[in-house]
């Protein structure tokens, strides 16, 4: 294992709707720890990956994957259905403390609206915890700032040669109250804007650049990207 990314980890949810396999194989790479959450390593057997822990309350997971998961010693971690934490929150926390510092997650969404939400809440908390935050679905791309926290300041890497008519449309989404956001390089540029969140101010937007930059001053952000790339 490379020692330079020991702090990078992936964590993989049981959403009813996945990433494509080689997708799923694009962000484990270079990962040092890979943590499947219940059904969640469904989708990493059925793409041929194997994680190095299986956590939940194992409600959903099936056994066959369970079985194979044992026999190659991977660890599980098995909590009680009835608790006050989801799956996902108990994955977070185990990595938080074990000191992984940067997060890549899939497979999350595409279920009921109040568990995206909680998972929403969940993945934020964990940025101003100090981990930097990455969501990846199959068709968008979920990005977390906290200021103070983990990612104050973002560059968008979207590729060569944008243009109006392809570039992925970018939301800027304040989470948890008021939000004070600078974004250049977008049609509609910030400059120490409020974002609140039950305003669409930043909903939408429009790249003009292969890099625009988003700062974020203070509060918490979402950044929203219509592609599943990142």
């Amino acid at each position: 294992m490379d020692q330079s990314l020991k702090s990078f980890a992936m964590l993989v949810s049981g959403s009813v709707a996945g990433v494509p396999a080689e997708l799923l194989w694009e962000l484990a790479e270079g990962m040092s720890y890979v943590v499947a959450v219940d059904s969640g390593a469904d989708w990493c057997l059925a793409a041929g990956l194997v994680p190095d822990c299986l956590i939940g309350d194992m409600d959903s997971v099936r056994a066959e994957t369970r079985a194979l998961l044992a026999a190659q010693d991977v660890e599980e971690l098995v909590f009680e259905r009835d608790k006050d934490a989801t799956d996902l929150e108990l994955a977070l926390e185990l990595l938080l403390s074990r000191g992984f510092t940067d997060l890549v997650a899939t497979n999350v969404l595409h279920g009921r609206l109040d568990h995206e939400l909680a998972a929403l809440g969940n993945l934020a908390d964990a940025g101003t915890r100090g981990m930097a935050v990455t969501l990846v679905e199959p068709t968008q791309t979920i990005i977390f700032m906290n200021n103070p926290g983990a990612r104050s300041e973002l560059r968008l890497r979207l590729g060569q040669n944008l243009g109006p008519d392809n570039a992925p449309p970018v939301s800027l989404i304040a989470w948890g109250g008021g939000a004070i956001v600078s974004a250049s390089g977008f049609k509609w540029p910030l400059d120490q804007a409020t974002l609140q969140p039950n305003s669409s101010l930043g909903v939408s937007n429009v790249p003009i650049t292969d890099e625009p930059l988003i700062r974020l001053w203070s509060g918490a952000l979402l950044v929203v990207v219509q592609t599943p790339a990142i």
